[in-house]
């Protein structure tokens, strides 16, 4: 009889330890690092997120941001905000391409969670994916905020000539170190970042890298995608 309850006791606290930990964030056994990919695109703020180890730490990339270091705690990994060398100019102060975040591994599946000021925080569930697909969806992704940026630099460079003459800025002046790169900020806008690298975009045929030259009043502004194709601003 006594042994008889015993086990039964010990059933019982193993099957409440169970249940325990499918409700926590953390789940033993499972590991953060690997390819994550929002369930719903199109209610998430971010797409992809990137997780590896780095030491006794981790570190974490969210879609084409540059790294970020991140700490396990109790209750999940804790990323840190992106600093102002890796934030993206477009992304908002609230967007979780630049701020503050948690991830909490829940059955199978990634959280990334987003406290907001008096309100409830904001999750994005992610599931795992093939690095394979990882890499082919971020190059999408990376190619269109290429052209996104090539965009936005063409329409500084209009504001540019607008105020000086007609004349586009001169080629040593198409830098992030620049009087040119300092006018963006009178656009609410800044050099733009190289989504592959997470560095500042310049002059080149790589990935991400522009090239740019004018001819009086006329310039010719091309964006590199990740095939090497060239995209011209219109």
């Amino acid at each position: 009889m006594a042994r008889a309850l015993a086990a039964a006791l010990t059933v019982a606290l193993v099957a409440t330890g169970a249940s325990l930990a499918a409700c926590g964030g953390e789940e033993a056994g499972q590991d953060y690092a690997g390819f994550w990919r929002a369930a719903d695109v199109a209610l998430a703020d971010c797409t992809l997120v990137k997780v590896w180890e780095d030491g006794d730490a981790y570190l974490v990339r969210v879609d084409y941001e540059a790294p970020r270091s991140a700490t396990l705690g109790a209750g999940g990994l804790r990323v840190g905000a992106a600093g102002p060398a890796t934030a993206s100019p477009g992304a908002g102060a609230g967007d979780a391409l630049e701020s503050a975040c948690e991830l909490v591994l829940r059955r199978g599946t990634l959280v990334l969670v987003r406290a907001e000021a008096g309100a409830s925080p904001l999750e994005v569930v992610l599931r795992p994916v093939a690095e394979v697909a990882y890499e082919q969806e971020l190059a999408s992704l990376s190619d269109d905020r290429v052209r996104m940026e090539v965009m936005a630099l063409a329409s500084a460079v209009y504001a540019w000539a607008e105020r000086h003459g007609g004349r586009p800025p001169a080629v040593p002046l198409f830098g992030p170190d620049s009087e040119f790169a300092r006018s963006l900020d009178t656009l609410g806008a800044g050099w733009p970042t190289n989504p592959f690298t997470a560095e500042p975009m310049h002059s080149g045929d790589g990935p991400g890298d522009f090239a740019y030259s004018t001819a009086g009043s006329d310039f010719e502004l091309i964006g590199y995608l990740s095939d090497g194709e060239a995209y011209a601003a219109e």
